[in-house]
């Protein structure tokens, strides 16, 4: 799963990675989590045609039939194995895809391990900004007024991960930007070629603190590597 990500990167740095014709003005993130606004990018119309756009969505996937949006707190992530049909997520996945920008994510190790959380994030050599895939949607309230909501796609983890976790989301090569965006594909063998783990050799991995298990918690410190546990707990 992807439950926690960072995006420290500036408007102007992701406006020029995703080609955007516009900026915003965005503060580094360092704790981003489900419920949250999230930026995202998504098929906009250009000057000259079809471009990427920046924009923000909630994060949590609200389907436009949905009653109420208590869903979106099950749905921020979407396992892309079964993406094409399951009726939250199937038709999003033919007509409304984004990118989510992360500059890496977090992840925690199952079982009774002891070992902290993780923080996952581009390999020095790789540049600095991932893509995830993701999904959006427009959900109309009943009082009025509409409210955007996006979900990140996973799948099963790469050799880094999956010393933690089982899953890791799907991350897309920038040549692969305007395929994934494109309203234009819409039947899904075009797109399951990219549903696929994020080579390892890309991925580097840093254990952190703990402090990261809150999610009000925020600050350039979470991402401050973890210290050896204390002696007492050496060989418990």
């Amino acid at each position: 799963m992807c439950g926690r990500y960072t995006l420290t990167s500036s408007g102007e740095e992701l406006a020029r990675h995703f080609e955007a014709q516009q900026s915003l003005d965005l503060r580094p993130r360092f704790n981003i989590s489900p419920t949250q606004k999230v930026l995202a990018v998504r098929a906009g119309e250009g000057e000259e045609g079809p471009a990427p756009q920046l924009t923000e969505f909630q994060w949590g996937l609200v389907p436009s039939w949905a009653r109420d949006v208590s869903i979106g707190q099950r749905t921020f992530n979407a396992r892309s194995e079964s993406v094409a049909d399951k009726p939250s997520f199937r038709e999003s996945f033919r007509a409304r895809r984004c990118l989510i920008p992360l500059t890496g994510f977090y992840e925690w190790p199952r079982g009774r391990s002891r070992r902290g959380p993780r923080w996952f994030h581009p390999a020095p050599t790789d540049g600095e900004i991932w893509a995830a895939a993701g999904l959006w949607d427009r959900w109309v309230r009943p009082e009025g007024g509409a409210l955007e909501t996006c979900t990140i796609l996973t799948t099963r983890a790469n050799e880094v991960v999956a010393e933690t976790h089982d899953r890791m989301p799907v991350l897309l090569e920038r040549s692969d930007y305007s395929r994934w965006l494109d309203p234009g594909t819409s039947a899904p063998g075009a797109l399951r070629g990219l549903l696929k783990p994020w080579p390892a050799r890309r991925t580097a991995a840093r254990a952190v603190s703990d402090q990261v298990n809150d999610s009000r918690a925020e600050g350039p410190a979470l991402l401050m590597p973890a210290g050896p546990p204390p002696q007492g707990e050496l060989f418990d």
